[in-house]
């Protein structure tokens, strides 16, 4: 799959099959979220990946918007140092690259944006520098709505300055 068909393409994921998602491809998912910039290259993250399904539940349970992804089979948490001051930046643009990895692989997945840092970090046994970013989930799509979501016209939102 081509760059351009996975970013108009990749659909949000709430509902997964069972079957399991290959480690072989969680590390290719990983290792795209790897590729994305970093200030000053420092790369203040670090991945737990979570395969086991009673830890998943709880974890998803730790979600109030997120709970639909107490039924994927795999997630995986990013875990970013609090001292570094553009940690979420960096997160959240290797995220993307996550995302668009799974999609081009098959494999559905969800932003979860509101969870309870604090009590996943604790469950995860986090160190003392450090906090959950967020968790995403990653499985098979139970189904792909035929339904595209509205995004804004590129001409209702951009302006340039000459």
């Amino acid at each position: 799959m081509e760059l351009k068909k996975a970013i108009f393409e990749r659909r949000s994921i709430r509902q997964f099959k069972p079957k399991l998602v290959e480690r072989s491809k969680l590390i290719e998912i990983i290792k795209a979220g790897l590729q994305a910039p970093s200030s000053d290259n420092l790369q203040p993250y670090r991945f737990i990946v979570i395969l086991n399904k009673k830890a998943i539940e709880k974890i998803f349970s730790f979600a109030p918007w997120g709970q639909f992804a107490a039924n994927a089979p795999s997630a995986v948490a990013i875990v970013i140092e609090k001292d570094n001051k553009w940690a979420e930046t960096d997160a959240a643009l290797l995220t993307e690259n996550m995302l668009l990895r799974a999609w081009e692989l098959g494999i559905g997945s969800c932003f979860v944006g509101e969870i309870n840092k604090e009590s996943v970090g604790k469950f995860l046994g986090l160190r003392e520098n450090e906090e959950i970013f967020t968790v995403l989930p990653f499985g098979y799509g139970e189904y792909t709505s035929e339904l595209w979501p509205v995004k804004k016209k590129v001409e209702n939102c951009v302006e340039f300055v000459e």
